[in-house]
């Protein structure tokens, strides 16, 4: 598949930049194919990159409860999210440049092509041009803003279930 400039002004994290910016993306983004029914993020491990879904369609789950001594053999887990290449998803901004473990399971459900940008790989393009890193990292802080908006709705209505069973 080739990616092309017109494809990733699709993408929150390229609002607003222009085409000879982009074009500094494109360089440093690796493609891949996967199969379906491929793991692109294992919960627990220690990744540091951008994912972005170029093709295909995916999974989100995550572990219904903490790991912890009295439930190392439960490894239930929820689908929380459906992405399709055609919304666009960036996969990874939340601990970019932390080399933290990733929180969720990502699986392919078709086969698909990815885009990975390197931590490194994005932080020197942005140290390079400021102005450039500037405008990505702002596109960054708004989709994590809309991320955890969405999120602490989820958890109130959660919790308000719980409340509501617990009343009974």
């Amino acid at each position: 598949m080739n990616i092309s400039i017109e494809l990733l002004k699709n993408y929150k994290i390229f609002k607003n930049i222009n085409k000879e910016d982009l074009k500094k993306f494109l360089s440093i983004i690796s493609i891949k194919e996967v199969e379906s029914g491929v793991n692109i993020i294992q919960e627990g491990s220690i990744e540091d990159r951008l994912i972005f879904l170029f093709d295909g369609n995916c999974s989100v789950s995550m572990p219904l409860t903490l790991k912890s001594k009295l439930l190392q053999e439960d490894d239930s887990v929820k689908e929380v999210f459906k992405a399709s290449s055609n919304d666009f998803p960036v996969f990874g901004e939340v601990f970019l440049g932390e080399s933290k473990q990733r929180t969720a399971n990502i699986k392919t459900t078709s086969k698909s092509v990815i885009g990975l940008i390197e931590s490194n790989d994005f932080f020197a393009l942005c140290d390079q041009d400021n102005s450039l890193g500037y405008k990505v990292m702002k596109n960054l802080v708004d989709m994590m803003c809309d991320r955890f908006e969405r999120n602490s709705k989820t958890v109130l209505k959660l919790s308000t279930a719980i409340s509501l069973l617990l009343e009974k």
